[in-house]
């Protein structure tokens, strides 16, 4: 008989039993309207320079490489563009128009010099522009700029004034800053308000000429021609009521629509023309100061204030075959930021307000041709409210723009607060959406290919995004290949200069500030002569950064022991877990204060190498590697966040955790 020395109730070790967890998909996207400690794990507390894919899964942001520059040929800076006619139109602020081809030649094909061999040799557009509006009509696209006559351009890339096709005059083509087309109308809004004359007695008038109040500063326009009398305005307008109507020329609510089936046919060119202006602003049920933008949605037009929309449906005649559009609905705090944040999307309208981003789509239920408009981004107001909220009214109307990604089926709404980027990945056909941010995105204005390439300018340079479809173009840095000039000698580059070597297709950026010598000839024989001076530049690093909520394994009171962490990941990037516990990790201000109670460096699970830990033959721990890799914490609550600065191929599929359960108290 053995006899033991041990109280009973240590013969037997208890072993911790080993639990295992994973969360699985993290298609909830970036959650700012909850708590950390509430939210659910699909949701995430920061989503930054990360997108949710169709399947789910969380992946890096691809980043940009350098395309084409308009400064080959051109001074100034892009402040709009499209695609159109296999180019991409560029509008720069001093006036010219530059058409870049699909091999990244630049050609301009509106300037001073091309208006003035036009007939009647007119001036061409005004330096100092600062918006565009793109019109797509028929084979042909207008541009508008709100400060000249609006241009056409065929699909040769030939360029005129937009005219009256019968009369072949422009004059009463109306300037305006934004412009659409619904259902065969060419509609222009954004008019500038009109200078007139003060009335003047004994004077004679024709038919259509515009005076101005000189007691009120009201608007007229003559309906009759007379040789006015020698009283005042007001007397005139008593003693013949006829001879003047009020015009509303100066409203900020008008909207031209032209003749129906015609581009530049307006009020006051020849019959036949049934083309009429509409003031919108008595429509709109909370009043209204001026519009920030019209769009045409299947045979509506949308006319934007910034806290409402009105909806107008055209092509509507009375007995008298008169023009008369009806307005069957509104949509009450859904207004618009700027004229480029409305794009539509396979069946729907989106665009961004002081509010929020929304939709609109076509009421079924509706036989009026009403539209029904839907929030989006109720789960990011916060933040999205924050930083619109930081920028002035100018800076809502003219640099904020959006921009959708068919490739990767999201919209991005670019605003110039450090390049913060709202990013809403979603598919209406497969019922999915999720916000995430992208940042240090400082472009000023974008536009997608016929095929889905999208493209972004900045300055007179234009970059092409990466995207996973078309060999070779998965970009990972931002601004590849970026210059300012190609090198060139006897030539002085301040600190941080890009130059770019045409002979080895590189871009090196200046280290001290310097003058290129006369001889040698080429870049490479520079730097060989004088190192130090240049290195290597391939891009801008994309730091990225994703945080998970609070984890408890639905038991917060008890102590949990995690031992072992694997990451099922595609791609090859390096990243960073780090653990944080128990509400360690920030103050009040959203500082960190704590550190992590653990931290592992991992590379995505396609990366090449032998794995595991760096050695002589590298390739560092692959995050699904099949040997468990220690990852000790102590906690009740865990909190995992993702991190790196070198951005690549990385998408995030789940995150297992083996544990154990102890007791309550500590």
């Amino acid at each position: 008989m053995t006899v033991s020395v041990f109280p009973p109730k240590m013969q037997l070790v208890k072993q911790n039993k080993l639990e295992n967890i994973t969360l699985r998909g993290f298609g909830g996207g970036w959650n700012a309207i909850e708590t950390d400690l509430q939210m659910e794990s699909t949701y995430l507390v920061t989503a930054r320079n990360f997108k949710r894919t169709p399947g789910g899964t969380q992946k890096i942001r691809y980043g940009s490489k350098w395309f084409s520059t308009t400064g080959t040929v051109t001074g100034g800076r892009i402040i709009d563009m499209e695609y159109f006619a296999e180019s991409i139109i560029c509008v720069m602020d001093v006036g010219n128009i530059v058409a870049i081809s699909g091999s990244g030649v630049a050609e301009i094909i509106w300037s001073e010099a091309i208006a003035n061999a036009l007939p009647f040799a007119p001036h061409g557009w005004s330096n100092g522009l600062d918006t565009a509006d793109f019109v797509p009509y028929k084979n042909e696209l207008i541009i508008h700029n709100g400060i000249d006559k609006p241009i056409t351009i065929n699909r040769d890339l030939e360029v005129k004034y937009l005219q009256d096709l019968a009369s072949g005059s422009n004059v009463n083509v109306p300037i305006g800053r934004y412009g659409c087309v619904v259902s065969n109308y060419h509609c222009v809004a954004g008019i500038l308000p009109t200078t007139a004359p003060n009335w003047l007695p004994s004077t004679a008038y024709a038919v259509g000429a515009l005076v101005n109040h000189p007691q009120t500063d009201a608007l007229y326009r003559c309906a009759v021609a007379n040789t006015s009398g020698t009283g005042t305005f007001a007397q005139e307008l008593q003693a013949h009521p006829t001879f003047w109507i009020s015009s509303n020329l100066n409203s900020p609510t008008l909207i031209y629509i032209s003749s129906v089936g015609t581009s530049g046919t307006f009020p006051g060119d020849d019959d036949p023309n049934d083309s009429i202006t509409v003031d919108v602003g008595a429509f709109a049920p909370q009043g209204a100061i001026a519009l920030r933008g019209i769009a045409g949605f299947r045979a509506n037009l949308l006319a934007f204030f910034q806290d409402q929309t009105v909806i107008i449906k055209l092509g509507v005649y009375n007995a008298a075959g008169v023009h008369e559009p009806f307005f069957p609905d509104t949509m009450p705090t859904f207004g618009l930021l700027g004229h480029r944040c409305v794009a539509p999307v396979e069946n729907d309208l989106l665009f961004s307000g002081l509010g929020g981003m929304a939709s609109a789509r076509r009421n079924l239920l509706s036989v009026s041709g009403t539209l029904e408009s839907q929030s989006l981004s109720e789960r990011i107001e916060p933040p999205y409210r924050s930083t619109i909220g930081s920028l002035t009214d100018e800076d809502q109307l003219k640099k904020c723009f959006m921009v959708y990604d068919s490739l990767d089926h999201v919209m991005m709404l670019f605003t110039p607060f450090n390049g913060r980027v709202f990013v809403y990945s979603f598919s209406t056909k497969l019922r999915y959406s999720a916000w995430s941010e992208f940042s240090d995105m400082k472009f000023q204005c974008g536009c997608r290919s016929f095929l889905g390439r999208v493209f972004f300018a900045d300055g007179p340079n234009i970059y092409i995004a990466g995207n996973g479809v078309f060999e070779g173009e998965a970009h990972f840095k931002d601004r590849i290949l970026d210059r300012q000039a190609q090198w060139a000698n006897n030539t002085h580059y301040d600190f941080q200069f890009r130059a770019y070597d045409n002979l080895e297709n590189k871009t090196y950026v200046a280290l001290v500030g310097h003058t290129s010598a006369a001889a040698p000839t080429t870049f490479a024989q520079d730097r060989a002569a004088t190192p130090g001076r240049w290195d290597l530049f391939d891009g801008d690093e994309i730091s990225f950064e994703l945080e998970l909520p609070w984890l408890d394994s639905k038991d917060p009171m008890r102590i949990k022991f995690l031992r072992f962490i694997s990451l099922a990941t595609k791609g090859s990037s390096e990243f960073t877990v780090s653990a944080y516990v128990d509400n360690l990790y920030k103050n009040e201000q959203g500082e960190v204060i704590f550190g992590p109670a653990a931290s592992m460096e991992f590379i995505g699970n396609e990366a090449k190498g032998f794995g595991y830990d760096a050695g002589p033959y590298g390739g560092g721990r692959r995050s699904d590697d099949p040997r468990l890799f220690k990852f000790p914490a102590r906690f009740k609550k865990l909190k995992i966040i993702i991190t790196g600065f070198r951005a690549g191929a990385l998408e995030l599929v789940n995150m297992s955790f083996l544990f154990s359960r102890g007791k309550y108290k500590r």
